[in-house]
Formats: structure tokens, C-alpha cells, sequence
């Protein structure tokens, strides 16, 4: 027999962590990175994807010195080859870890980078991104951009799928969504330095009512997702503005990785460890492909707007027991854990292997909603966050801890 518990509460809006922009804290002025703001998605939005055929500006082909960057090029080649975790990564490069995961053994063909001096200071900066053909597209991400501090190497740029820049004339698109109703896009230039983005253009959504049957379409040139502080815009003008942005990228004309010569040392892998008794483990997968196997399930709705998606949690190898579904708000991330304040919504004795939960969500933008907790193999509580794929839409569960 199926169970129901429905909830009525409230929508959490999820808080977009501020990581697209790299190096050193930066004070609060008109520059207005991508990230501090809940869309940090890549999408088309459904548009026609009108891109201009043309590529950069011609000039005169330059030769940069590429030692200056050697240590991050090399960081970024086992990266690349997975032969070093995100922590030992140079910054900037989660975008490059999270491609590479994905195109598999084809990552060093598949990524590449340049040296190009997009600021015009003189100074090339370093450019990483996906391989294109030389046609411009939405497929040719950027995904991190460095520049040189005092002969230093720094991270002016990071991107990820959902989250992207793109090479634009002499300057950046930046194209991000949240899901239905969270979309943002704009255009950057460099400081005269390299080391800051400067907003010239930038545009956003936001629902206008809290059952999100209206939508506002806003453009500033601040950057920062503002409605107040922002022209409001009718939906066509809004989506014609993207084609016209998005038909400026052009070609970065990256060289793969796999072309690049390695000249460090390729770290010795740490020695295996006994694998412990896996112990309770719960799963999270789409609804749709799932339900059709449990004839028995217990069911719960953190939310029923129009924007909300079924995802089912299972458990996997025996009996979970405590489980507990929250609403989540980011607080803080440090020293590799990510922290949020809890609100339980729901609770579960047992999550028995024959009978899994069926959850209706939202994921309104890059930072989790909701997340869940249960007790682990030691008698220890387990806390993880649920979160959606920005490369394939899957599902997929991730570690946090609870705020004090």
C-alpha cells in the first residue's frame, strides 16, 4: 500500500555560491562576477543558437612565452588525466575536473588551452577550454582563465557547464540558467590588468510572485541580480538579447592537451585501503525510470509548484534507518565541507529496500534545496545534499554538513 505525507510549506530559494571568479576575495563594486547570484546554469534556453561565423579580429599572429604559466599548465594536464583530485588542482579548475569526468578517456583531446592577451595589456592570459572545430558554438566553453600578477599566474575566470564563458570578440559571453525560471547572461570585459571582470551588460530572470506563475526578465550593467536596480524587460527583448550576445563567440582555437609536453612528475597513486562494509547506502535516481519497480513506495511533497521534479531515493543494499528530508540554506564552505542551516520536512523510520521514497523537489539553482540525513554503518548520522547533474541531468548525492 502506498503511503502519502504531503508537505505545504514553504519554497527555499537556493543561494549561488560566488565561484566563477577566482583568486582574491573581491570587495562589492560595479565588476559583478557570474555566481553571486541562484542561476549558474548553462542553457540555451530554448533559443536558436545564432552564432556568428566570424572569427577574433585579425592582427598580427604574436608568440607568447609560455613558462610563466608552466606550473599551472602542468597542474591542469593531470588534472586533465585525472591523475590529482580537485584539492590538488591549480584553482580555478573545477570546470576542467567536471568536463574531464565526462568526456572519459577523450578529456586531453577534448580540452585544450592558448595564450591569448584578451585585456590588451601586453600580458597573455591563458585561456582553457573545450576543443571546438573552429565553429562557434555553446560547445566552446571556457572553462577558466588566468592572467599574470607580478609575473604570478592568477585566476581571473572559472566556468563549468552550467555556469560558462565563452570567448567573445575581445572580451567574454557569459551564459548561465537555474532551472525554468532563474536565467542570466551577459558580456565582460577584462580590467586593464586582467585580473577583474568588468561587466558591460547583463541580463537576468527572477520570478515576480512566490507561486512563480510570473516571471521578470531584468538588464543592468552592474552585474549584480538586482530587480531593483534593474531595467525590467518584456520576454522577447529578454531572448533576442541572448541570440544577439551568444552570436558574438568566437573560436579560442585551443590546442588539446594531448599535444601538450608535460614537464613535472606524475604523482605515485596512494596505496589501496581495505574497503569497508559499504553499510547503509541510499541512491538517488529519476522517478520516471524507476517506479515502474516498486510496487510499494511512501511518497512526500517538499514541493508541487510547476517547477517541481520526482526523483526517487532508495535503499540500496539493506534497510536505511532515521532518514529525515530538510530544506537547506547555504552558510559557509571551508576547509572542503560545505555548510547549511536545516529545516526537517519529513521523517522516515525505515527506508526499506523494497519500498523506496518518492520525493517531489525543486532545484532552483546551482546550490542545493534540500537535502537528507540517516544513520550510517558506526551508529554516525550521514548528510548529503540532492543535486542535479549540469552535464546530463542525472541525479546524484553530495556531503554537507549541518550549520551550528
Amino acid at each position: 500500500m502506498k503511503k502519502n505525507f504531503a508537505a505545504w510549506g514553504a519554497l527555499f530559494t537556493a543561494l549561488m555560491i560566488a565561484l566563477s571568479g577566482c583568486g582574491a576575495k573581491k570587495e562589492e563594486t560595479g565588476s559583478g562576477v557570474p555566481g553571486d547570484d541562484p542561476a549558474g546554469e548553462s542553457s540555451s534556453s530554448g533559443q536558436e543558437e545564432n552564432f556568428a561565423a566570424s572569427t577574433a579580429p585579425e592582427q598580427e599572429t604574436e608568440t607568447f612565452d609560455m613558462e610563466p604559466y608552466r606550473d599551472i599548465l602542468d597542474g591542469l594536464w593531470l588534472t586533465v588525466g585525472g591523475h590529482i583530485s580537485l584539492d590538488q588542482a591549480p584553482d580555478g579548475a573545477m570546470g576542467v575536473q567536471e568536463a574531464a569526468a565526462v568526456f572519459g578517456p577523450d578529456a586531453a583531446d577534448q580540452i585544450g588551452f592558448c595564450l591569448k592577451d584578451v585585456s590588451g595589456d601586453g600580458i597573455p592570459e591563458l585561456l582553457v577550454g573545450a576543443v571546438d572545430d573552429g565553429v562557434p558554438s555553446f560547445e566552446s566553453i571556457l572553462y577558466a582563465v588566468y592572467t599574470l600578477a607580478e609575473n604570478e599566474p592568477y585566476c581571473t575566470l572559472s566556468g563549468w557547464d552550467r555556469n560558462a564563458y565563452y570567448l567573445a570578440g575581445n572580451g567574454f559571453f557569459y551564459n548561465g540558467s537555474g532551472g525554468a525560471v532563474y536565467s542570466t547572461f551577459g558580456s565582460y570585459i577584462l580590467s586593464g590588468d586582467g585580473r577583474f571582470p568588468i561587466c558591460t551588460d547583463y541580463y537576468f530572470s527572477k520570478e515576480k510572485s512566490d507561486d512563480f506563475k510570473e516571471i521578470g526578465y531584468y538588464h543592468n550593467i552592474t552585474g549584480f541580480w538586482d530587480p531593483d536596480g534593474s531595467e525590467e524587460l518584456d520576454g522577447n527583448t529578454f531572448w533576442m538579447k541572448q541570440d544577439e550576445l551568444a552570436g558574438g563567440i568566437i573560436s579560442a582555437e585551443l590546442t588539446p592537451f594531448s599535444a601538450y609536453k608535460f614537464t613535472g612528475e606524475i604523482p605515485e597513486a596512494p596505496p589501496e585501503e581495505p574497503i569497508p562494509a559499504p553499510g547503509p547506502v541510499v541512491t538517488i535516481r529519476a522517478a520516471e525510470d524507476q517506479l515502474q519497480f516498486y510496487p510499494d513506495y511512501v511518497s512526500f511533497y517538499a514541493d508541487v509548484s510547476e517547477f517541481s521534479t520526482e526523483v526517487l531515493l532508495t535503499a540500496e543494499n539493506e534497510t536505511v534507518s532515521d532518514l529525515r528530508v530538510y530544506a537547506l540554506e547555504f552558510t559557509d564552505a571551508y576547509d572542503n565541507m560545505v555548510y547549511f542551516a536545516v529545516e526537517e520536512l519529513f521523517y522516515l523510520a525505515e527506508l526499506r529496500v523494497d519500498c523506496p521514497l518518492l520525493l517531489s523537489v525543486n532545484f532552483p539553482g546551482t546550490i542545493p534545496a534540500y537535502g537528507i540525513s540517516y544513520t550510517g554503518a558506526e551508529g554516525e548520522t550521514v548528510w548529503r545534499t540532492l543535486n542535479i547533474s549540469g552535464m546530463d541531468g542525472s541525479f546524484f548525492l553530495n556531503v554537507f554538513a549541518p550549520a551550528e
